[in-house]
C-alpha cells in the first residue's frame, strides 16, 4: 500500500482468449496504471471495464475499475502502447465477478497503529563487550466491532541479517485482524478499515492509513509442500489501492504526543470500540468533515472553518434534535400565517420559508454545546463563550453569503484560524465523549495539541 511495486505479465479480459502483454506499476502517491502492449479486444477509447485478469511474475492478479487513460501507436512499426488507470489491486487470485469478491477474514496495518499502542516488547542491555536483546511478546488485544465482527490486535517482531556488511534490522508491528461471522463484500471491509483509521487518527492527533491489507476466505483455498508434506491452507489475497490520506507530512508519534493515549482507555477499550462503529455510521457526516482536517492539517484555509462550522451543526442536529418551540407550539404558530384567501402558491411559498423555522441557529447551537461540553481549559481559551458564538455564526453566514453587512466582523488570518481551533476542540470532545472517553483523559494532552 505504501511502497511502489511492479506486476508484470498478460493481462486479459475474463472469458477472453486474447492476452496482451504488459506491466502495471502502483506509485502510492499516484495510484495504478497497466500499460499494454496493444489493447484490450472489443473495447472502445474513454471506456470503463469493470475486472481485469493478470497472469504476472508474481502470480494471478484481479483488477477492479479499470479505465482507459490514453493510447499511442505508430504506423510504420505496427505497435500500440494503451494506459489504463487502476483503483483496485487483488494480488493472488482470479475472480470473474464483483460479487465473488467476498471475504470472512482480513489482517491490515495502520500508520501510528504501533505507537498508539505502545506495546514496548523489546529489552536491550549492552556494555562494551556484549549487546543482549530479549523480545517479549505482547498478548492480543481483543477486539468487539459490532455484531458479527470481532478480532484482536496482534503483535510480531520481524528481522533481516546481512551478516557479511554487520547489519541486522529488527522490525516490531501491530497488526489488526478481525473476523467476520459471514463472508462480506470488499467494499464493506475498506469501510472497517477505514472507521479504525479514523479512530486512531483522533486519539494520535495524526493522519492515519493503511500500510497493507491482507485477505482470506473459507472458499479460497491452496496447497503447499509435496508428499506426506503436502497440505491445504488459506490463500491470502494482498489488496492494494492509493489512499488519499497517503502524505510523507504525516509523522510517526510517540505515544506521549497522542490525543488520546491508549494505556488510560485500555480496560474500557473493549465497550469505546463499538460505540465508534455506531458513532461513525450516525454522525458520518460529522466526522467525515472532522477527520477531513487532519488530511492537510498543516495548511488552513477558509473551507476548514466552513468544514467545522457545519460539522458542529450537524453534530447537533443529530445529538440535540429539539426545536426551539415544542412541535405542537410551533404547528400552531405556523397554521396562523395559512390563512384562508391565500392562494395555493402563496400557501406553499409560506410553508417552503417555514420549514427550517424551528431549528435553532448555529449561535444557540453552539451555546448548547458548550454548556453541555466545555471544560476549564475550553473557558481559559474562550473567557467569553457569547463572543465564540456570535463570531462563528457571524463568519458563517459571512462566508456561505457575503453579506456585506458582516464584512466588517468577519475574521481571517490567524484569528479565524483560532476560532475554528476552538469549534474544532468542542467537537472533538462532544464526539470522544459520546463514546465514552472522558474529558480528564485529554485536558492535559490537548493543552500542547491545539494551537
Amino acid at each position: 500500500m505504501v511502497q511502489n511495486e511492479i506486476f508484470k505479465g498478460n493481462w486479459r479480459l475474463p472469458g477472453s482468449a486474447h492476452n496482451c502483454s504488459g506491466t502495471l506499476t502502483y506509485d502510492p502517491i499516484e495510484g495504478a496504471h497497466l500499460e499494454l502492449h496493444g489493447a484490450f479486444a472489443g473495447t472502445l477509447p474513454y471506456s470503463k471495464t469493470e475486472i481485469v485478469h493478470g497472469q504476472t511474475l508474481d502470480g494471478a492478479i484481479t483488477l477492479l475499475n479499470v479505465n482507459w487513460r490514453n493510447s499511442t501507436s505508430s504506423q510504420p512499426s505496427g505497435t500500440a502502447v494503451t494506459t489504463y488507470t487502476v483503483v483496485y489491486i487483488f494480488v493472488g487470485h482470479l475472480f470473474d465477478s464483483i460479487e465473488e469478491i467476498r471475504f470472512r477474514e482480513v489482517s491490515f496495518t495502520l500508520f501510528n497503529l504501533l505507537e498508539w499502542v505502545n506495546a514496548t516488547a523489546v529489552d536491550q542491555q549492552s556494555d562494551q563487550e556484549h549487546y543482549k536483546l530479549d523480545y517479549n511478546k505482547p498478548s492480543p488485544i481483543p477486539l468487539a466491532c459490532y455484531d458479527g465482527c470481532s478480532g484482536r490486535i496482534e503483535f510480531a517482531l520481524s528481522h533481516s541479517a546481512n551478516f557479511g556488511l554487520f547489519d541486522v534490522t529488527i522490525k516490531q508491528r501491530a497488526t489488526i485482524k478481525l473476523s467476520y461471522g459471514e463472508a462480506k463484500p470488499y467494499r464493506e471491509i475498506i469501510e472497517d478499515s477505514l472507521t479504525f483509521q479514523g479512530l486512531l487518527t483522533l486519539c494520535t492527533y495524526e493522519q492515519s492509513y493503511p500500510l497493507e491489507i491482507r485477505l482470506q476466505d473459507d472458499a479460497l483455498q491452496e496447497t503447499i509442500g509435496s508428499g506426506i508434506r503436502r497440505r491445504t491452507i488459506p490463500r491470502t489475497i494482498r489488496l492494494i489501492y492509493r489512499s488519499p490520506f497517503v502524505n510523507p507530512a504525516h509523522k510517526s508519534r510517540p505515544f506521549y504526543q497522542h490525543l488520546v493515549k491508549y494505556e488510560p482507555i485500555a480496560s474500557s477499550f473493549q465497550s469505546i470500540l463499538p460505540k465508534w462503529f455506531s458513532v461513525s455510521k450516525e454522525l458520518e457526516q460529522s466526522l467525515d468533515l472532522l477527520l477531513r482536517s487532519f488530511a492537510n492539517k498543516y495548511d488552513f484555509t477558509i473551507e476548514k472553518f466552513m468544514d467545522i462550522a457545519k460539522a458542529i451543526e450537524l453534530f447537533h442536529r443529530q445529538r440535540f434534535p429539539n426545536g426551539i418551540l415544542p412541535n405542537e407550539e410551533f404547528k400552531k404558530r405556523k397554521k396562523r400565517f395559512l390563512l384562508d384567501d391565500l392562494t395555493p402558491e402563496e400557501k406553499q411559498w409560506i410553508q417552503k420559508i417555514m420549514e427550517h423555522g424551528n431549528e435553532p441557529t448555529l449561535f444557540q447551537r453552539l451555546q448548547t454545546l458548550l454548556d453541555t461540553y466545555a471544560f476549564p481549559y475550553f473557558d481559559k481559551r474562550v473567557p467569553d463563550r457569547e463572543v465564540c458564538c456570535r463570531q462563528a455564526k457571524d463568519n458563517r453566514n459571512y462566508y456561505t453569503h457575503y453579506n456585506k453587512r458582516l464584512k466588517k466582523v468577519a475574521l481571517n488570518g490567524k484569528e479565524l484560524f483560532d476560532l475554528t481551533e476552538n469549534l474544532k476542540l468542542i467537537l472533538l470532545t462532544a464526539i470522544l465523549n459520546s463514546i465514552g472517553i472522558e474529558t480528564a483523559v485529554f485536558e492535559e494532552s490537548i493543552q500542547r495539541l491545539i494551537y
